[in-house]
This record gives C-alpha cells, structure tokens and sequence, in this order.
C-alpha cells in the first residue's frame, strides 16, 4: 500500500522543515526565548537530535495506520476527514482506493522517492556537522 510511504515522507518533509526552521533561526530564538536557553544550557548539542525529531514527524503521519493494526480504530476512520489531522492521511487513503493500481505505484515511488531524499540530506547535512564539531574539538585541544 502505497500511502504509509507516501504519509510517512509528508510527515517527515514537514518534520525536517521545523528541523530547519529551527536551527536557521536558533540564535534569534535564543535571544528571545526562556526555552532555547535552557535547552542550550542542559544540552548543548540539541542539534544531534533532529533526526529523531523528523522521525517522530514521520510516525505521527502514520498514527493511524498503527492505531488501525493495533485495532483501536476501524478501516473507515482512516479513510475520513477526522485522521487528516495526521498529515491529511484520510486524503490520501482517499486517494489511494480512487486512483488506478498504476497510478498508485506511482505514488509509491514517489514516497519511497521522498524518503530516500529526506534521509539521504539528514545523513549528509549529519556527516557535516559531525566535521564540523570535530574541528572545533580540535581547536580547543591546542
């Protein structure tokens, strides 16, 4: 079923979007909130912690689906309006039964696509900031 990829990489493209946004403008939001200095007080290194947050994104976009196998909701819920609220997850299960078996590959492609691209850029923009830490490491041993 194409849609959990497909929920899943929507999850996580808005989970990393906040990620972004958040480190982009962590120096305004440290100036002006109580919280990013606490955060940076307690763990200076927050950083290290964003893929989590993007995977966390990732599940919530598929709460459904899981609340589905753990059968705590029906089939229909997940296909109404009311587990939009997931990512808009009755839509594309919506979608999913009303498109065509080939246009649902596609989808499927596309989410496995998304998720790739999603984890590929954590890894990389990970592997950079790990150099990058290295560096300073460094700096300070001298």
């Amino acid at each position: 079923m194409p849609s959990k990829l497909v929920n899943f990489s929507i999850g996580s493209s808005a989970g990393c979007a906040v990620a972004l946004f958040v480190y982009y403008c962590r120096h305004w939001l440290y100036r002006h909130t109580k919280f990013m200095q606490w955060l940076y007080e307690h763990q200076r290194w927050w950083v290290l912690y964003i893929p989590f947050f993007i995977m966390i994104f990732g599940l919530w976009a598929i709460m459904p689906d899981i609340l589905l196998a753990l059968g705590l909701v029906s089939a229909e819920w997940t296909h109404s309006s009311a587990a939009d609220i997931f990512f808009f997850h009755g839509y594309i299960e919506m979608l999913e039964h009303a498109l065509p078996r080939a246009e649902n590959r596609l989808l499927s492609i596309f989410g496995e696509a998304s998720c790739a691209v999603i984890y590929g850029g954590c890894i990389a923009a990970y592997i950079l900031f790990i150099r990058r830490l290295q560096k300073e490491i460094r700096g300070f041993r001298k």
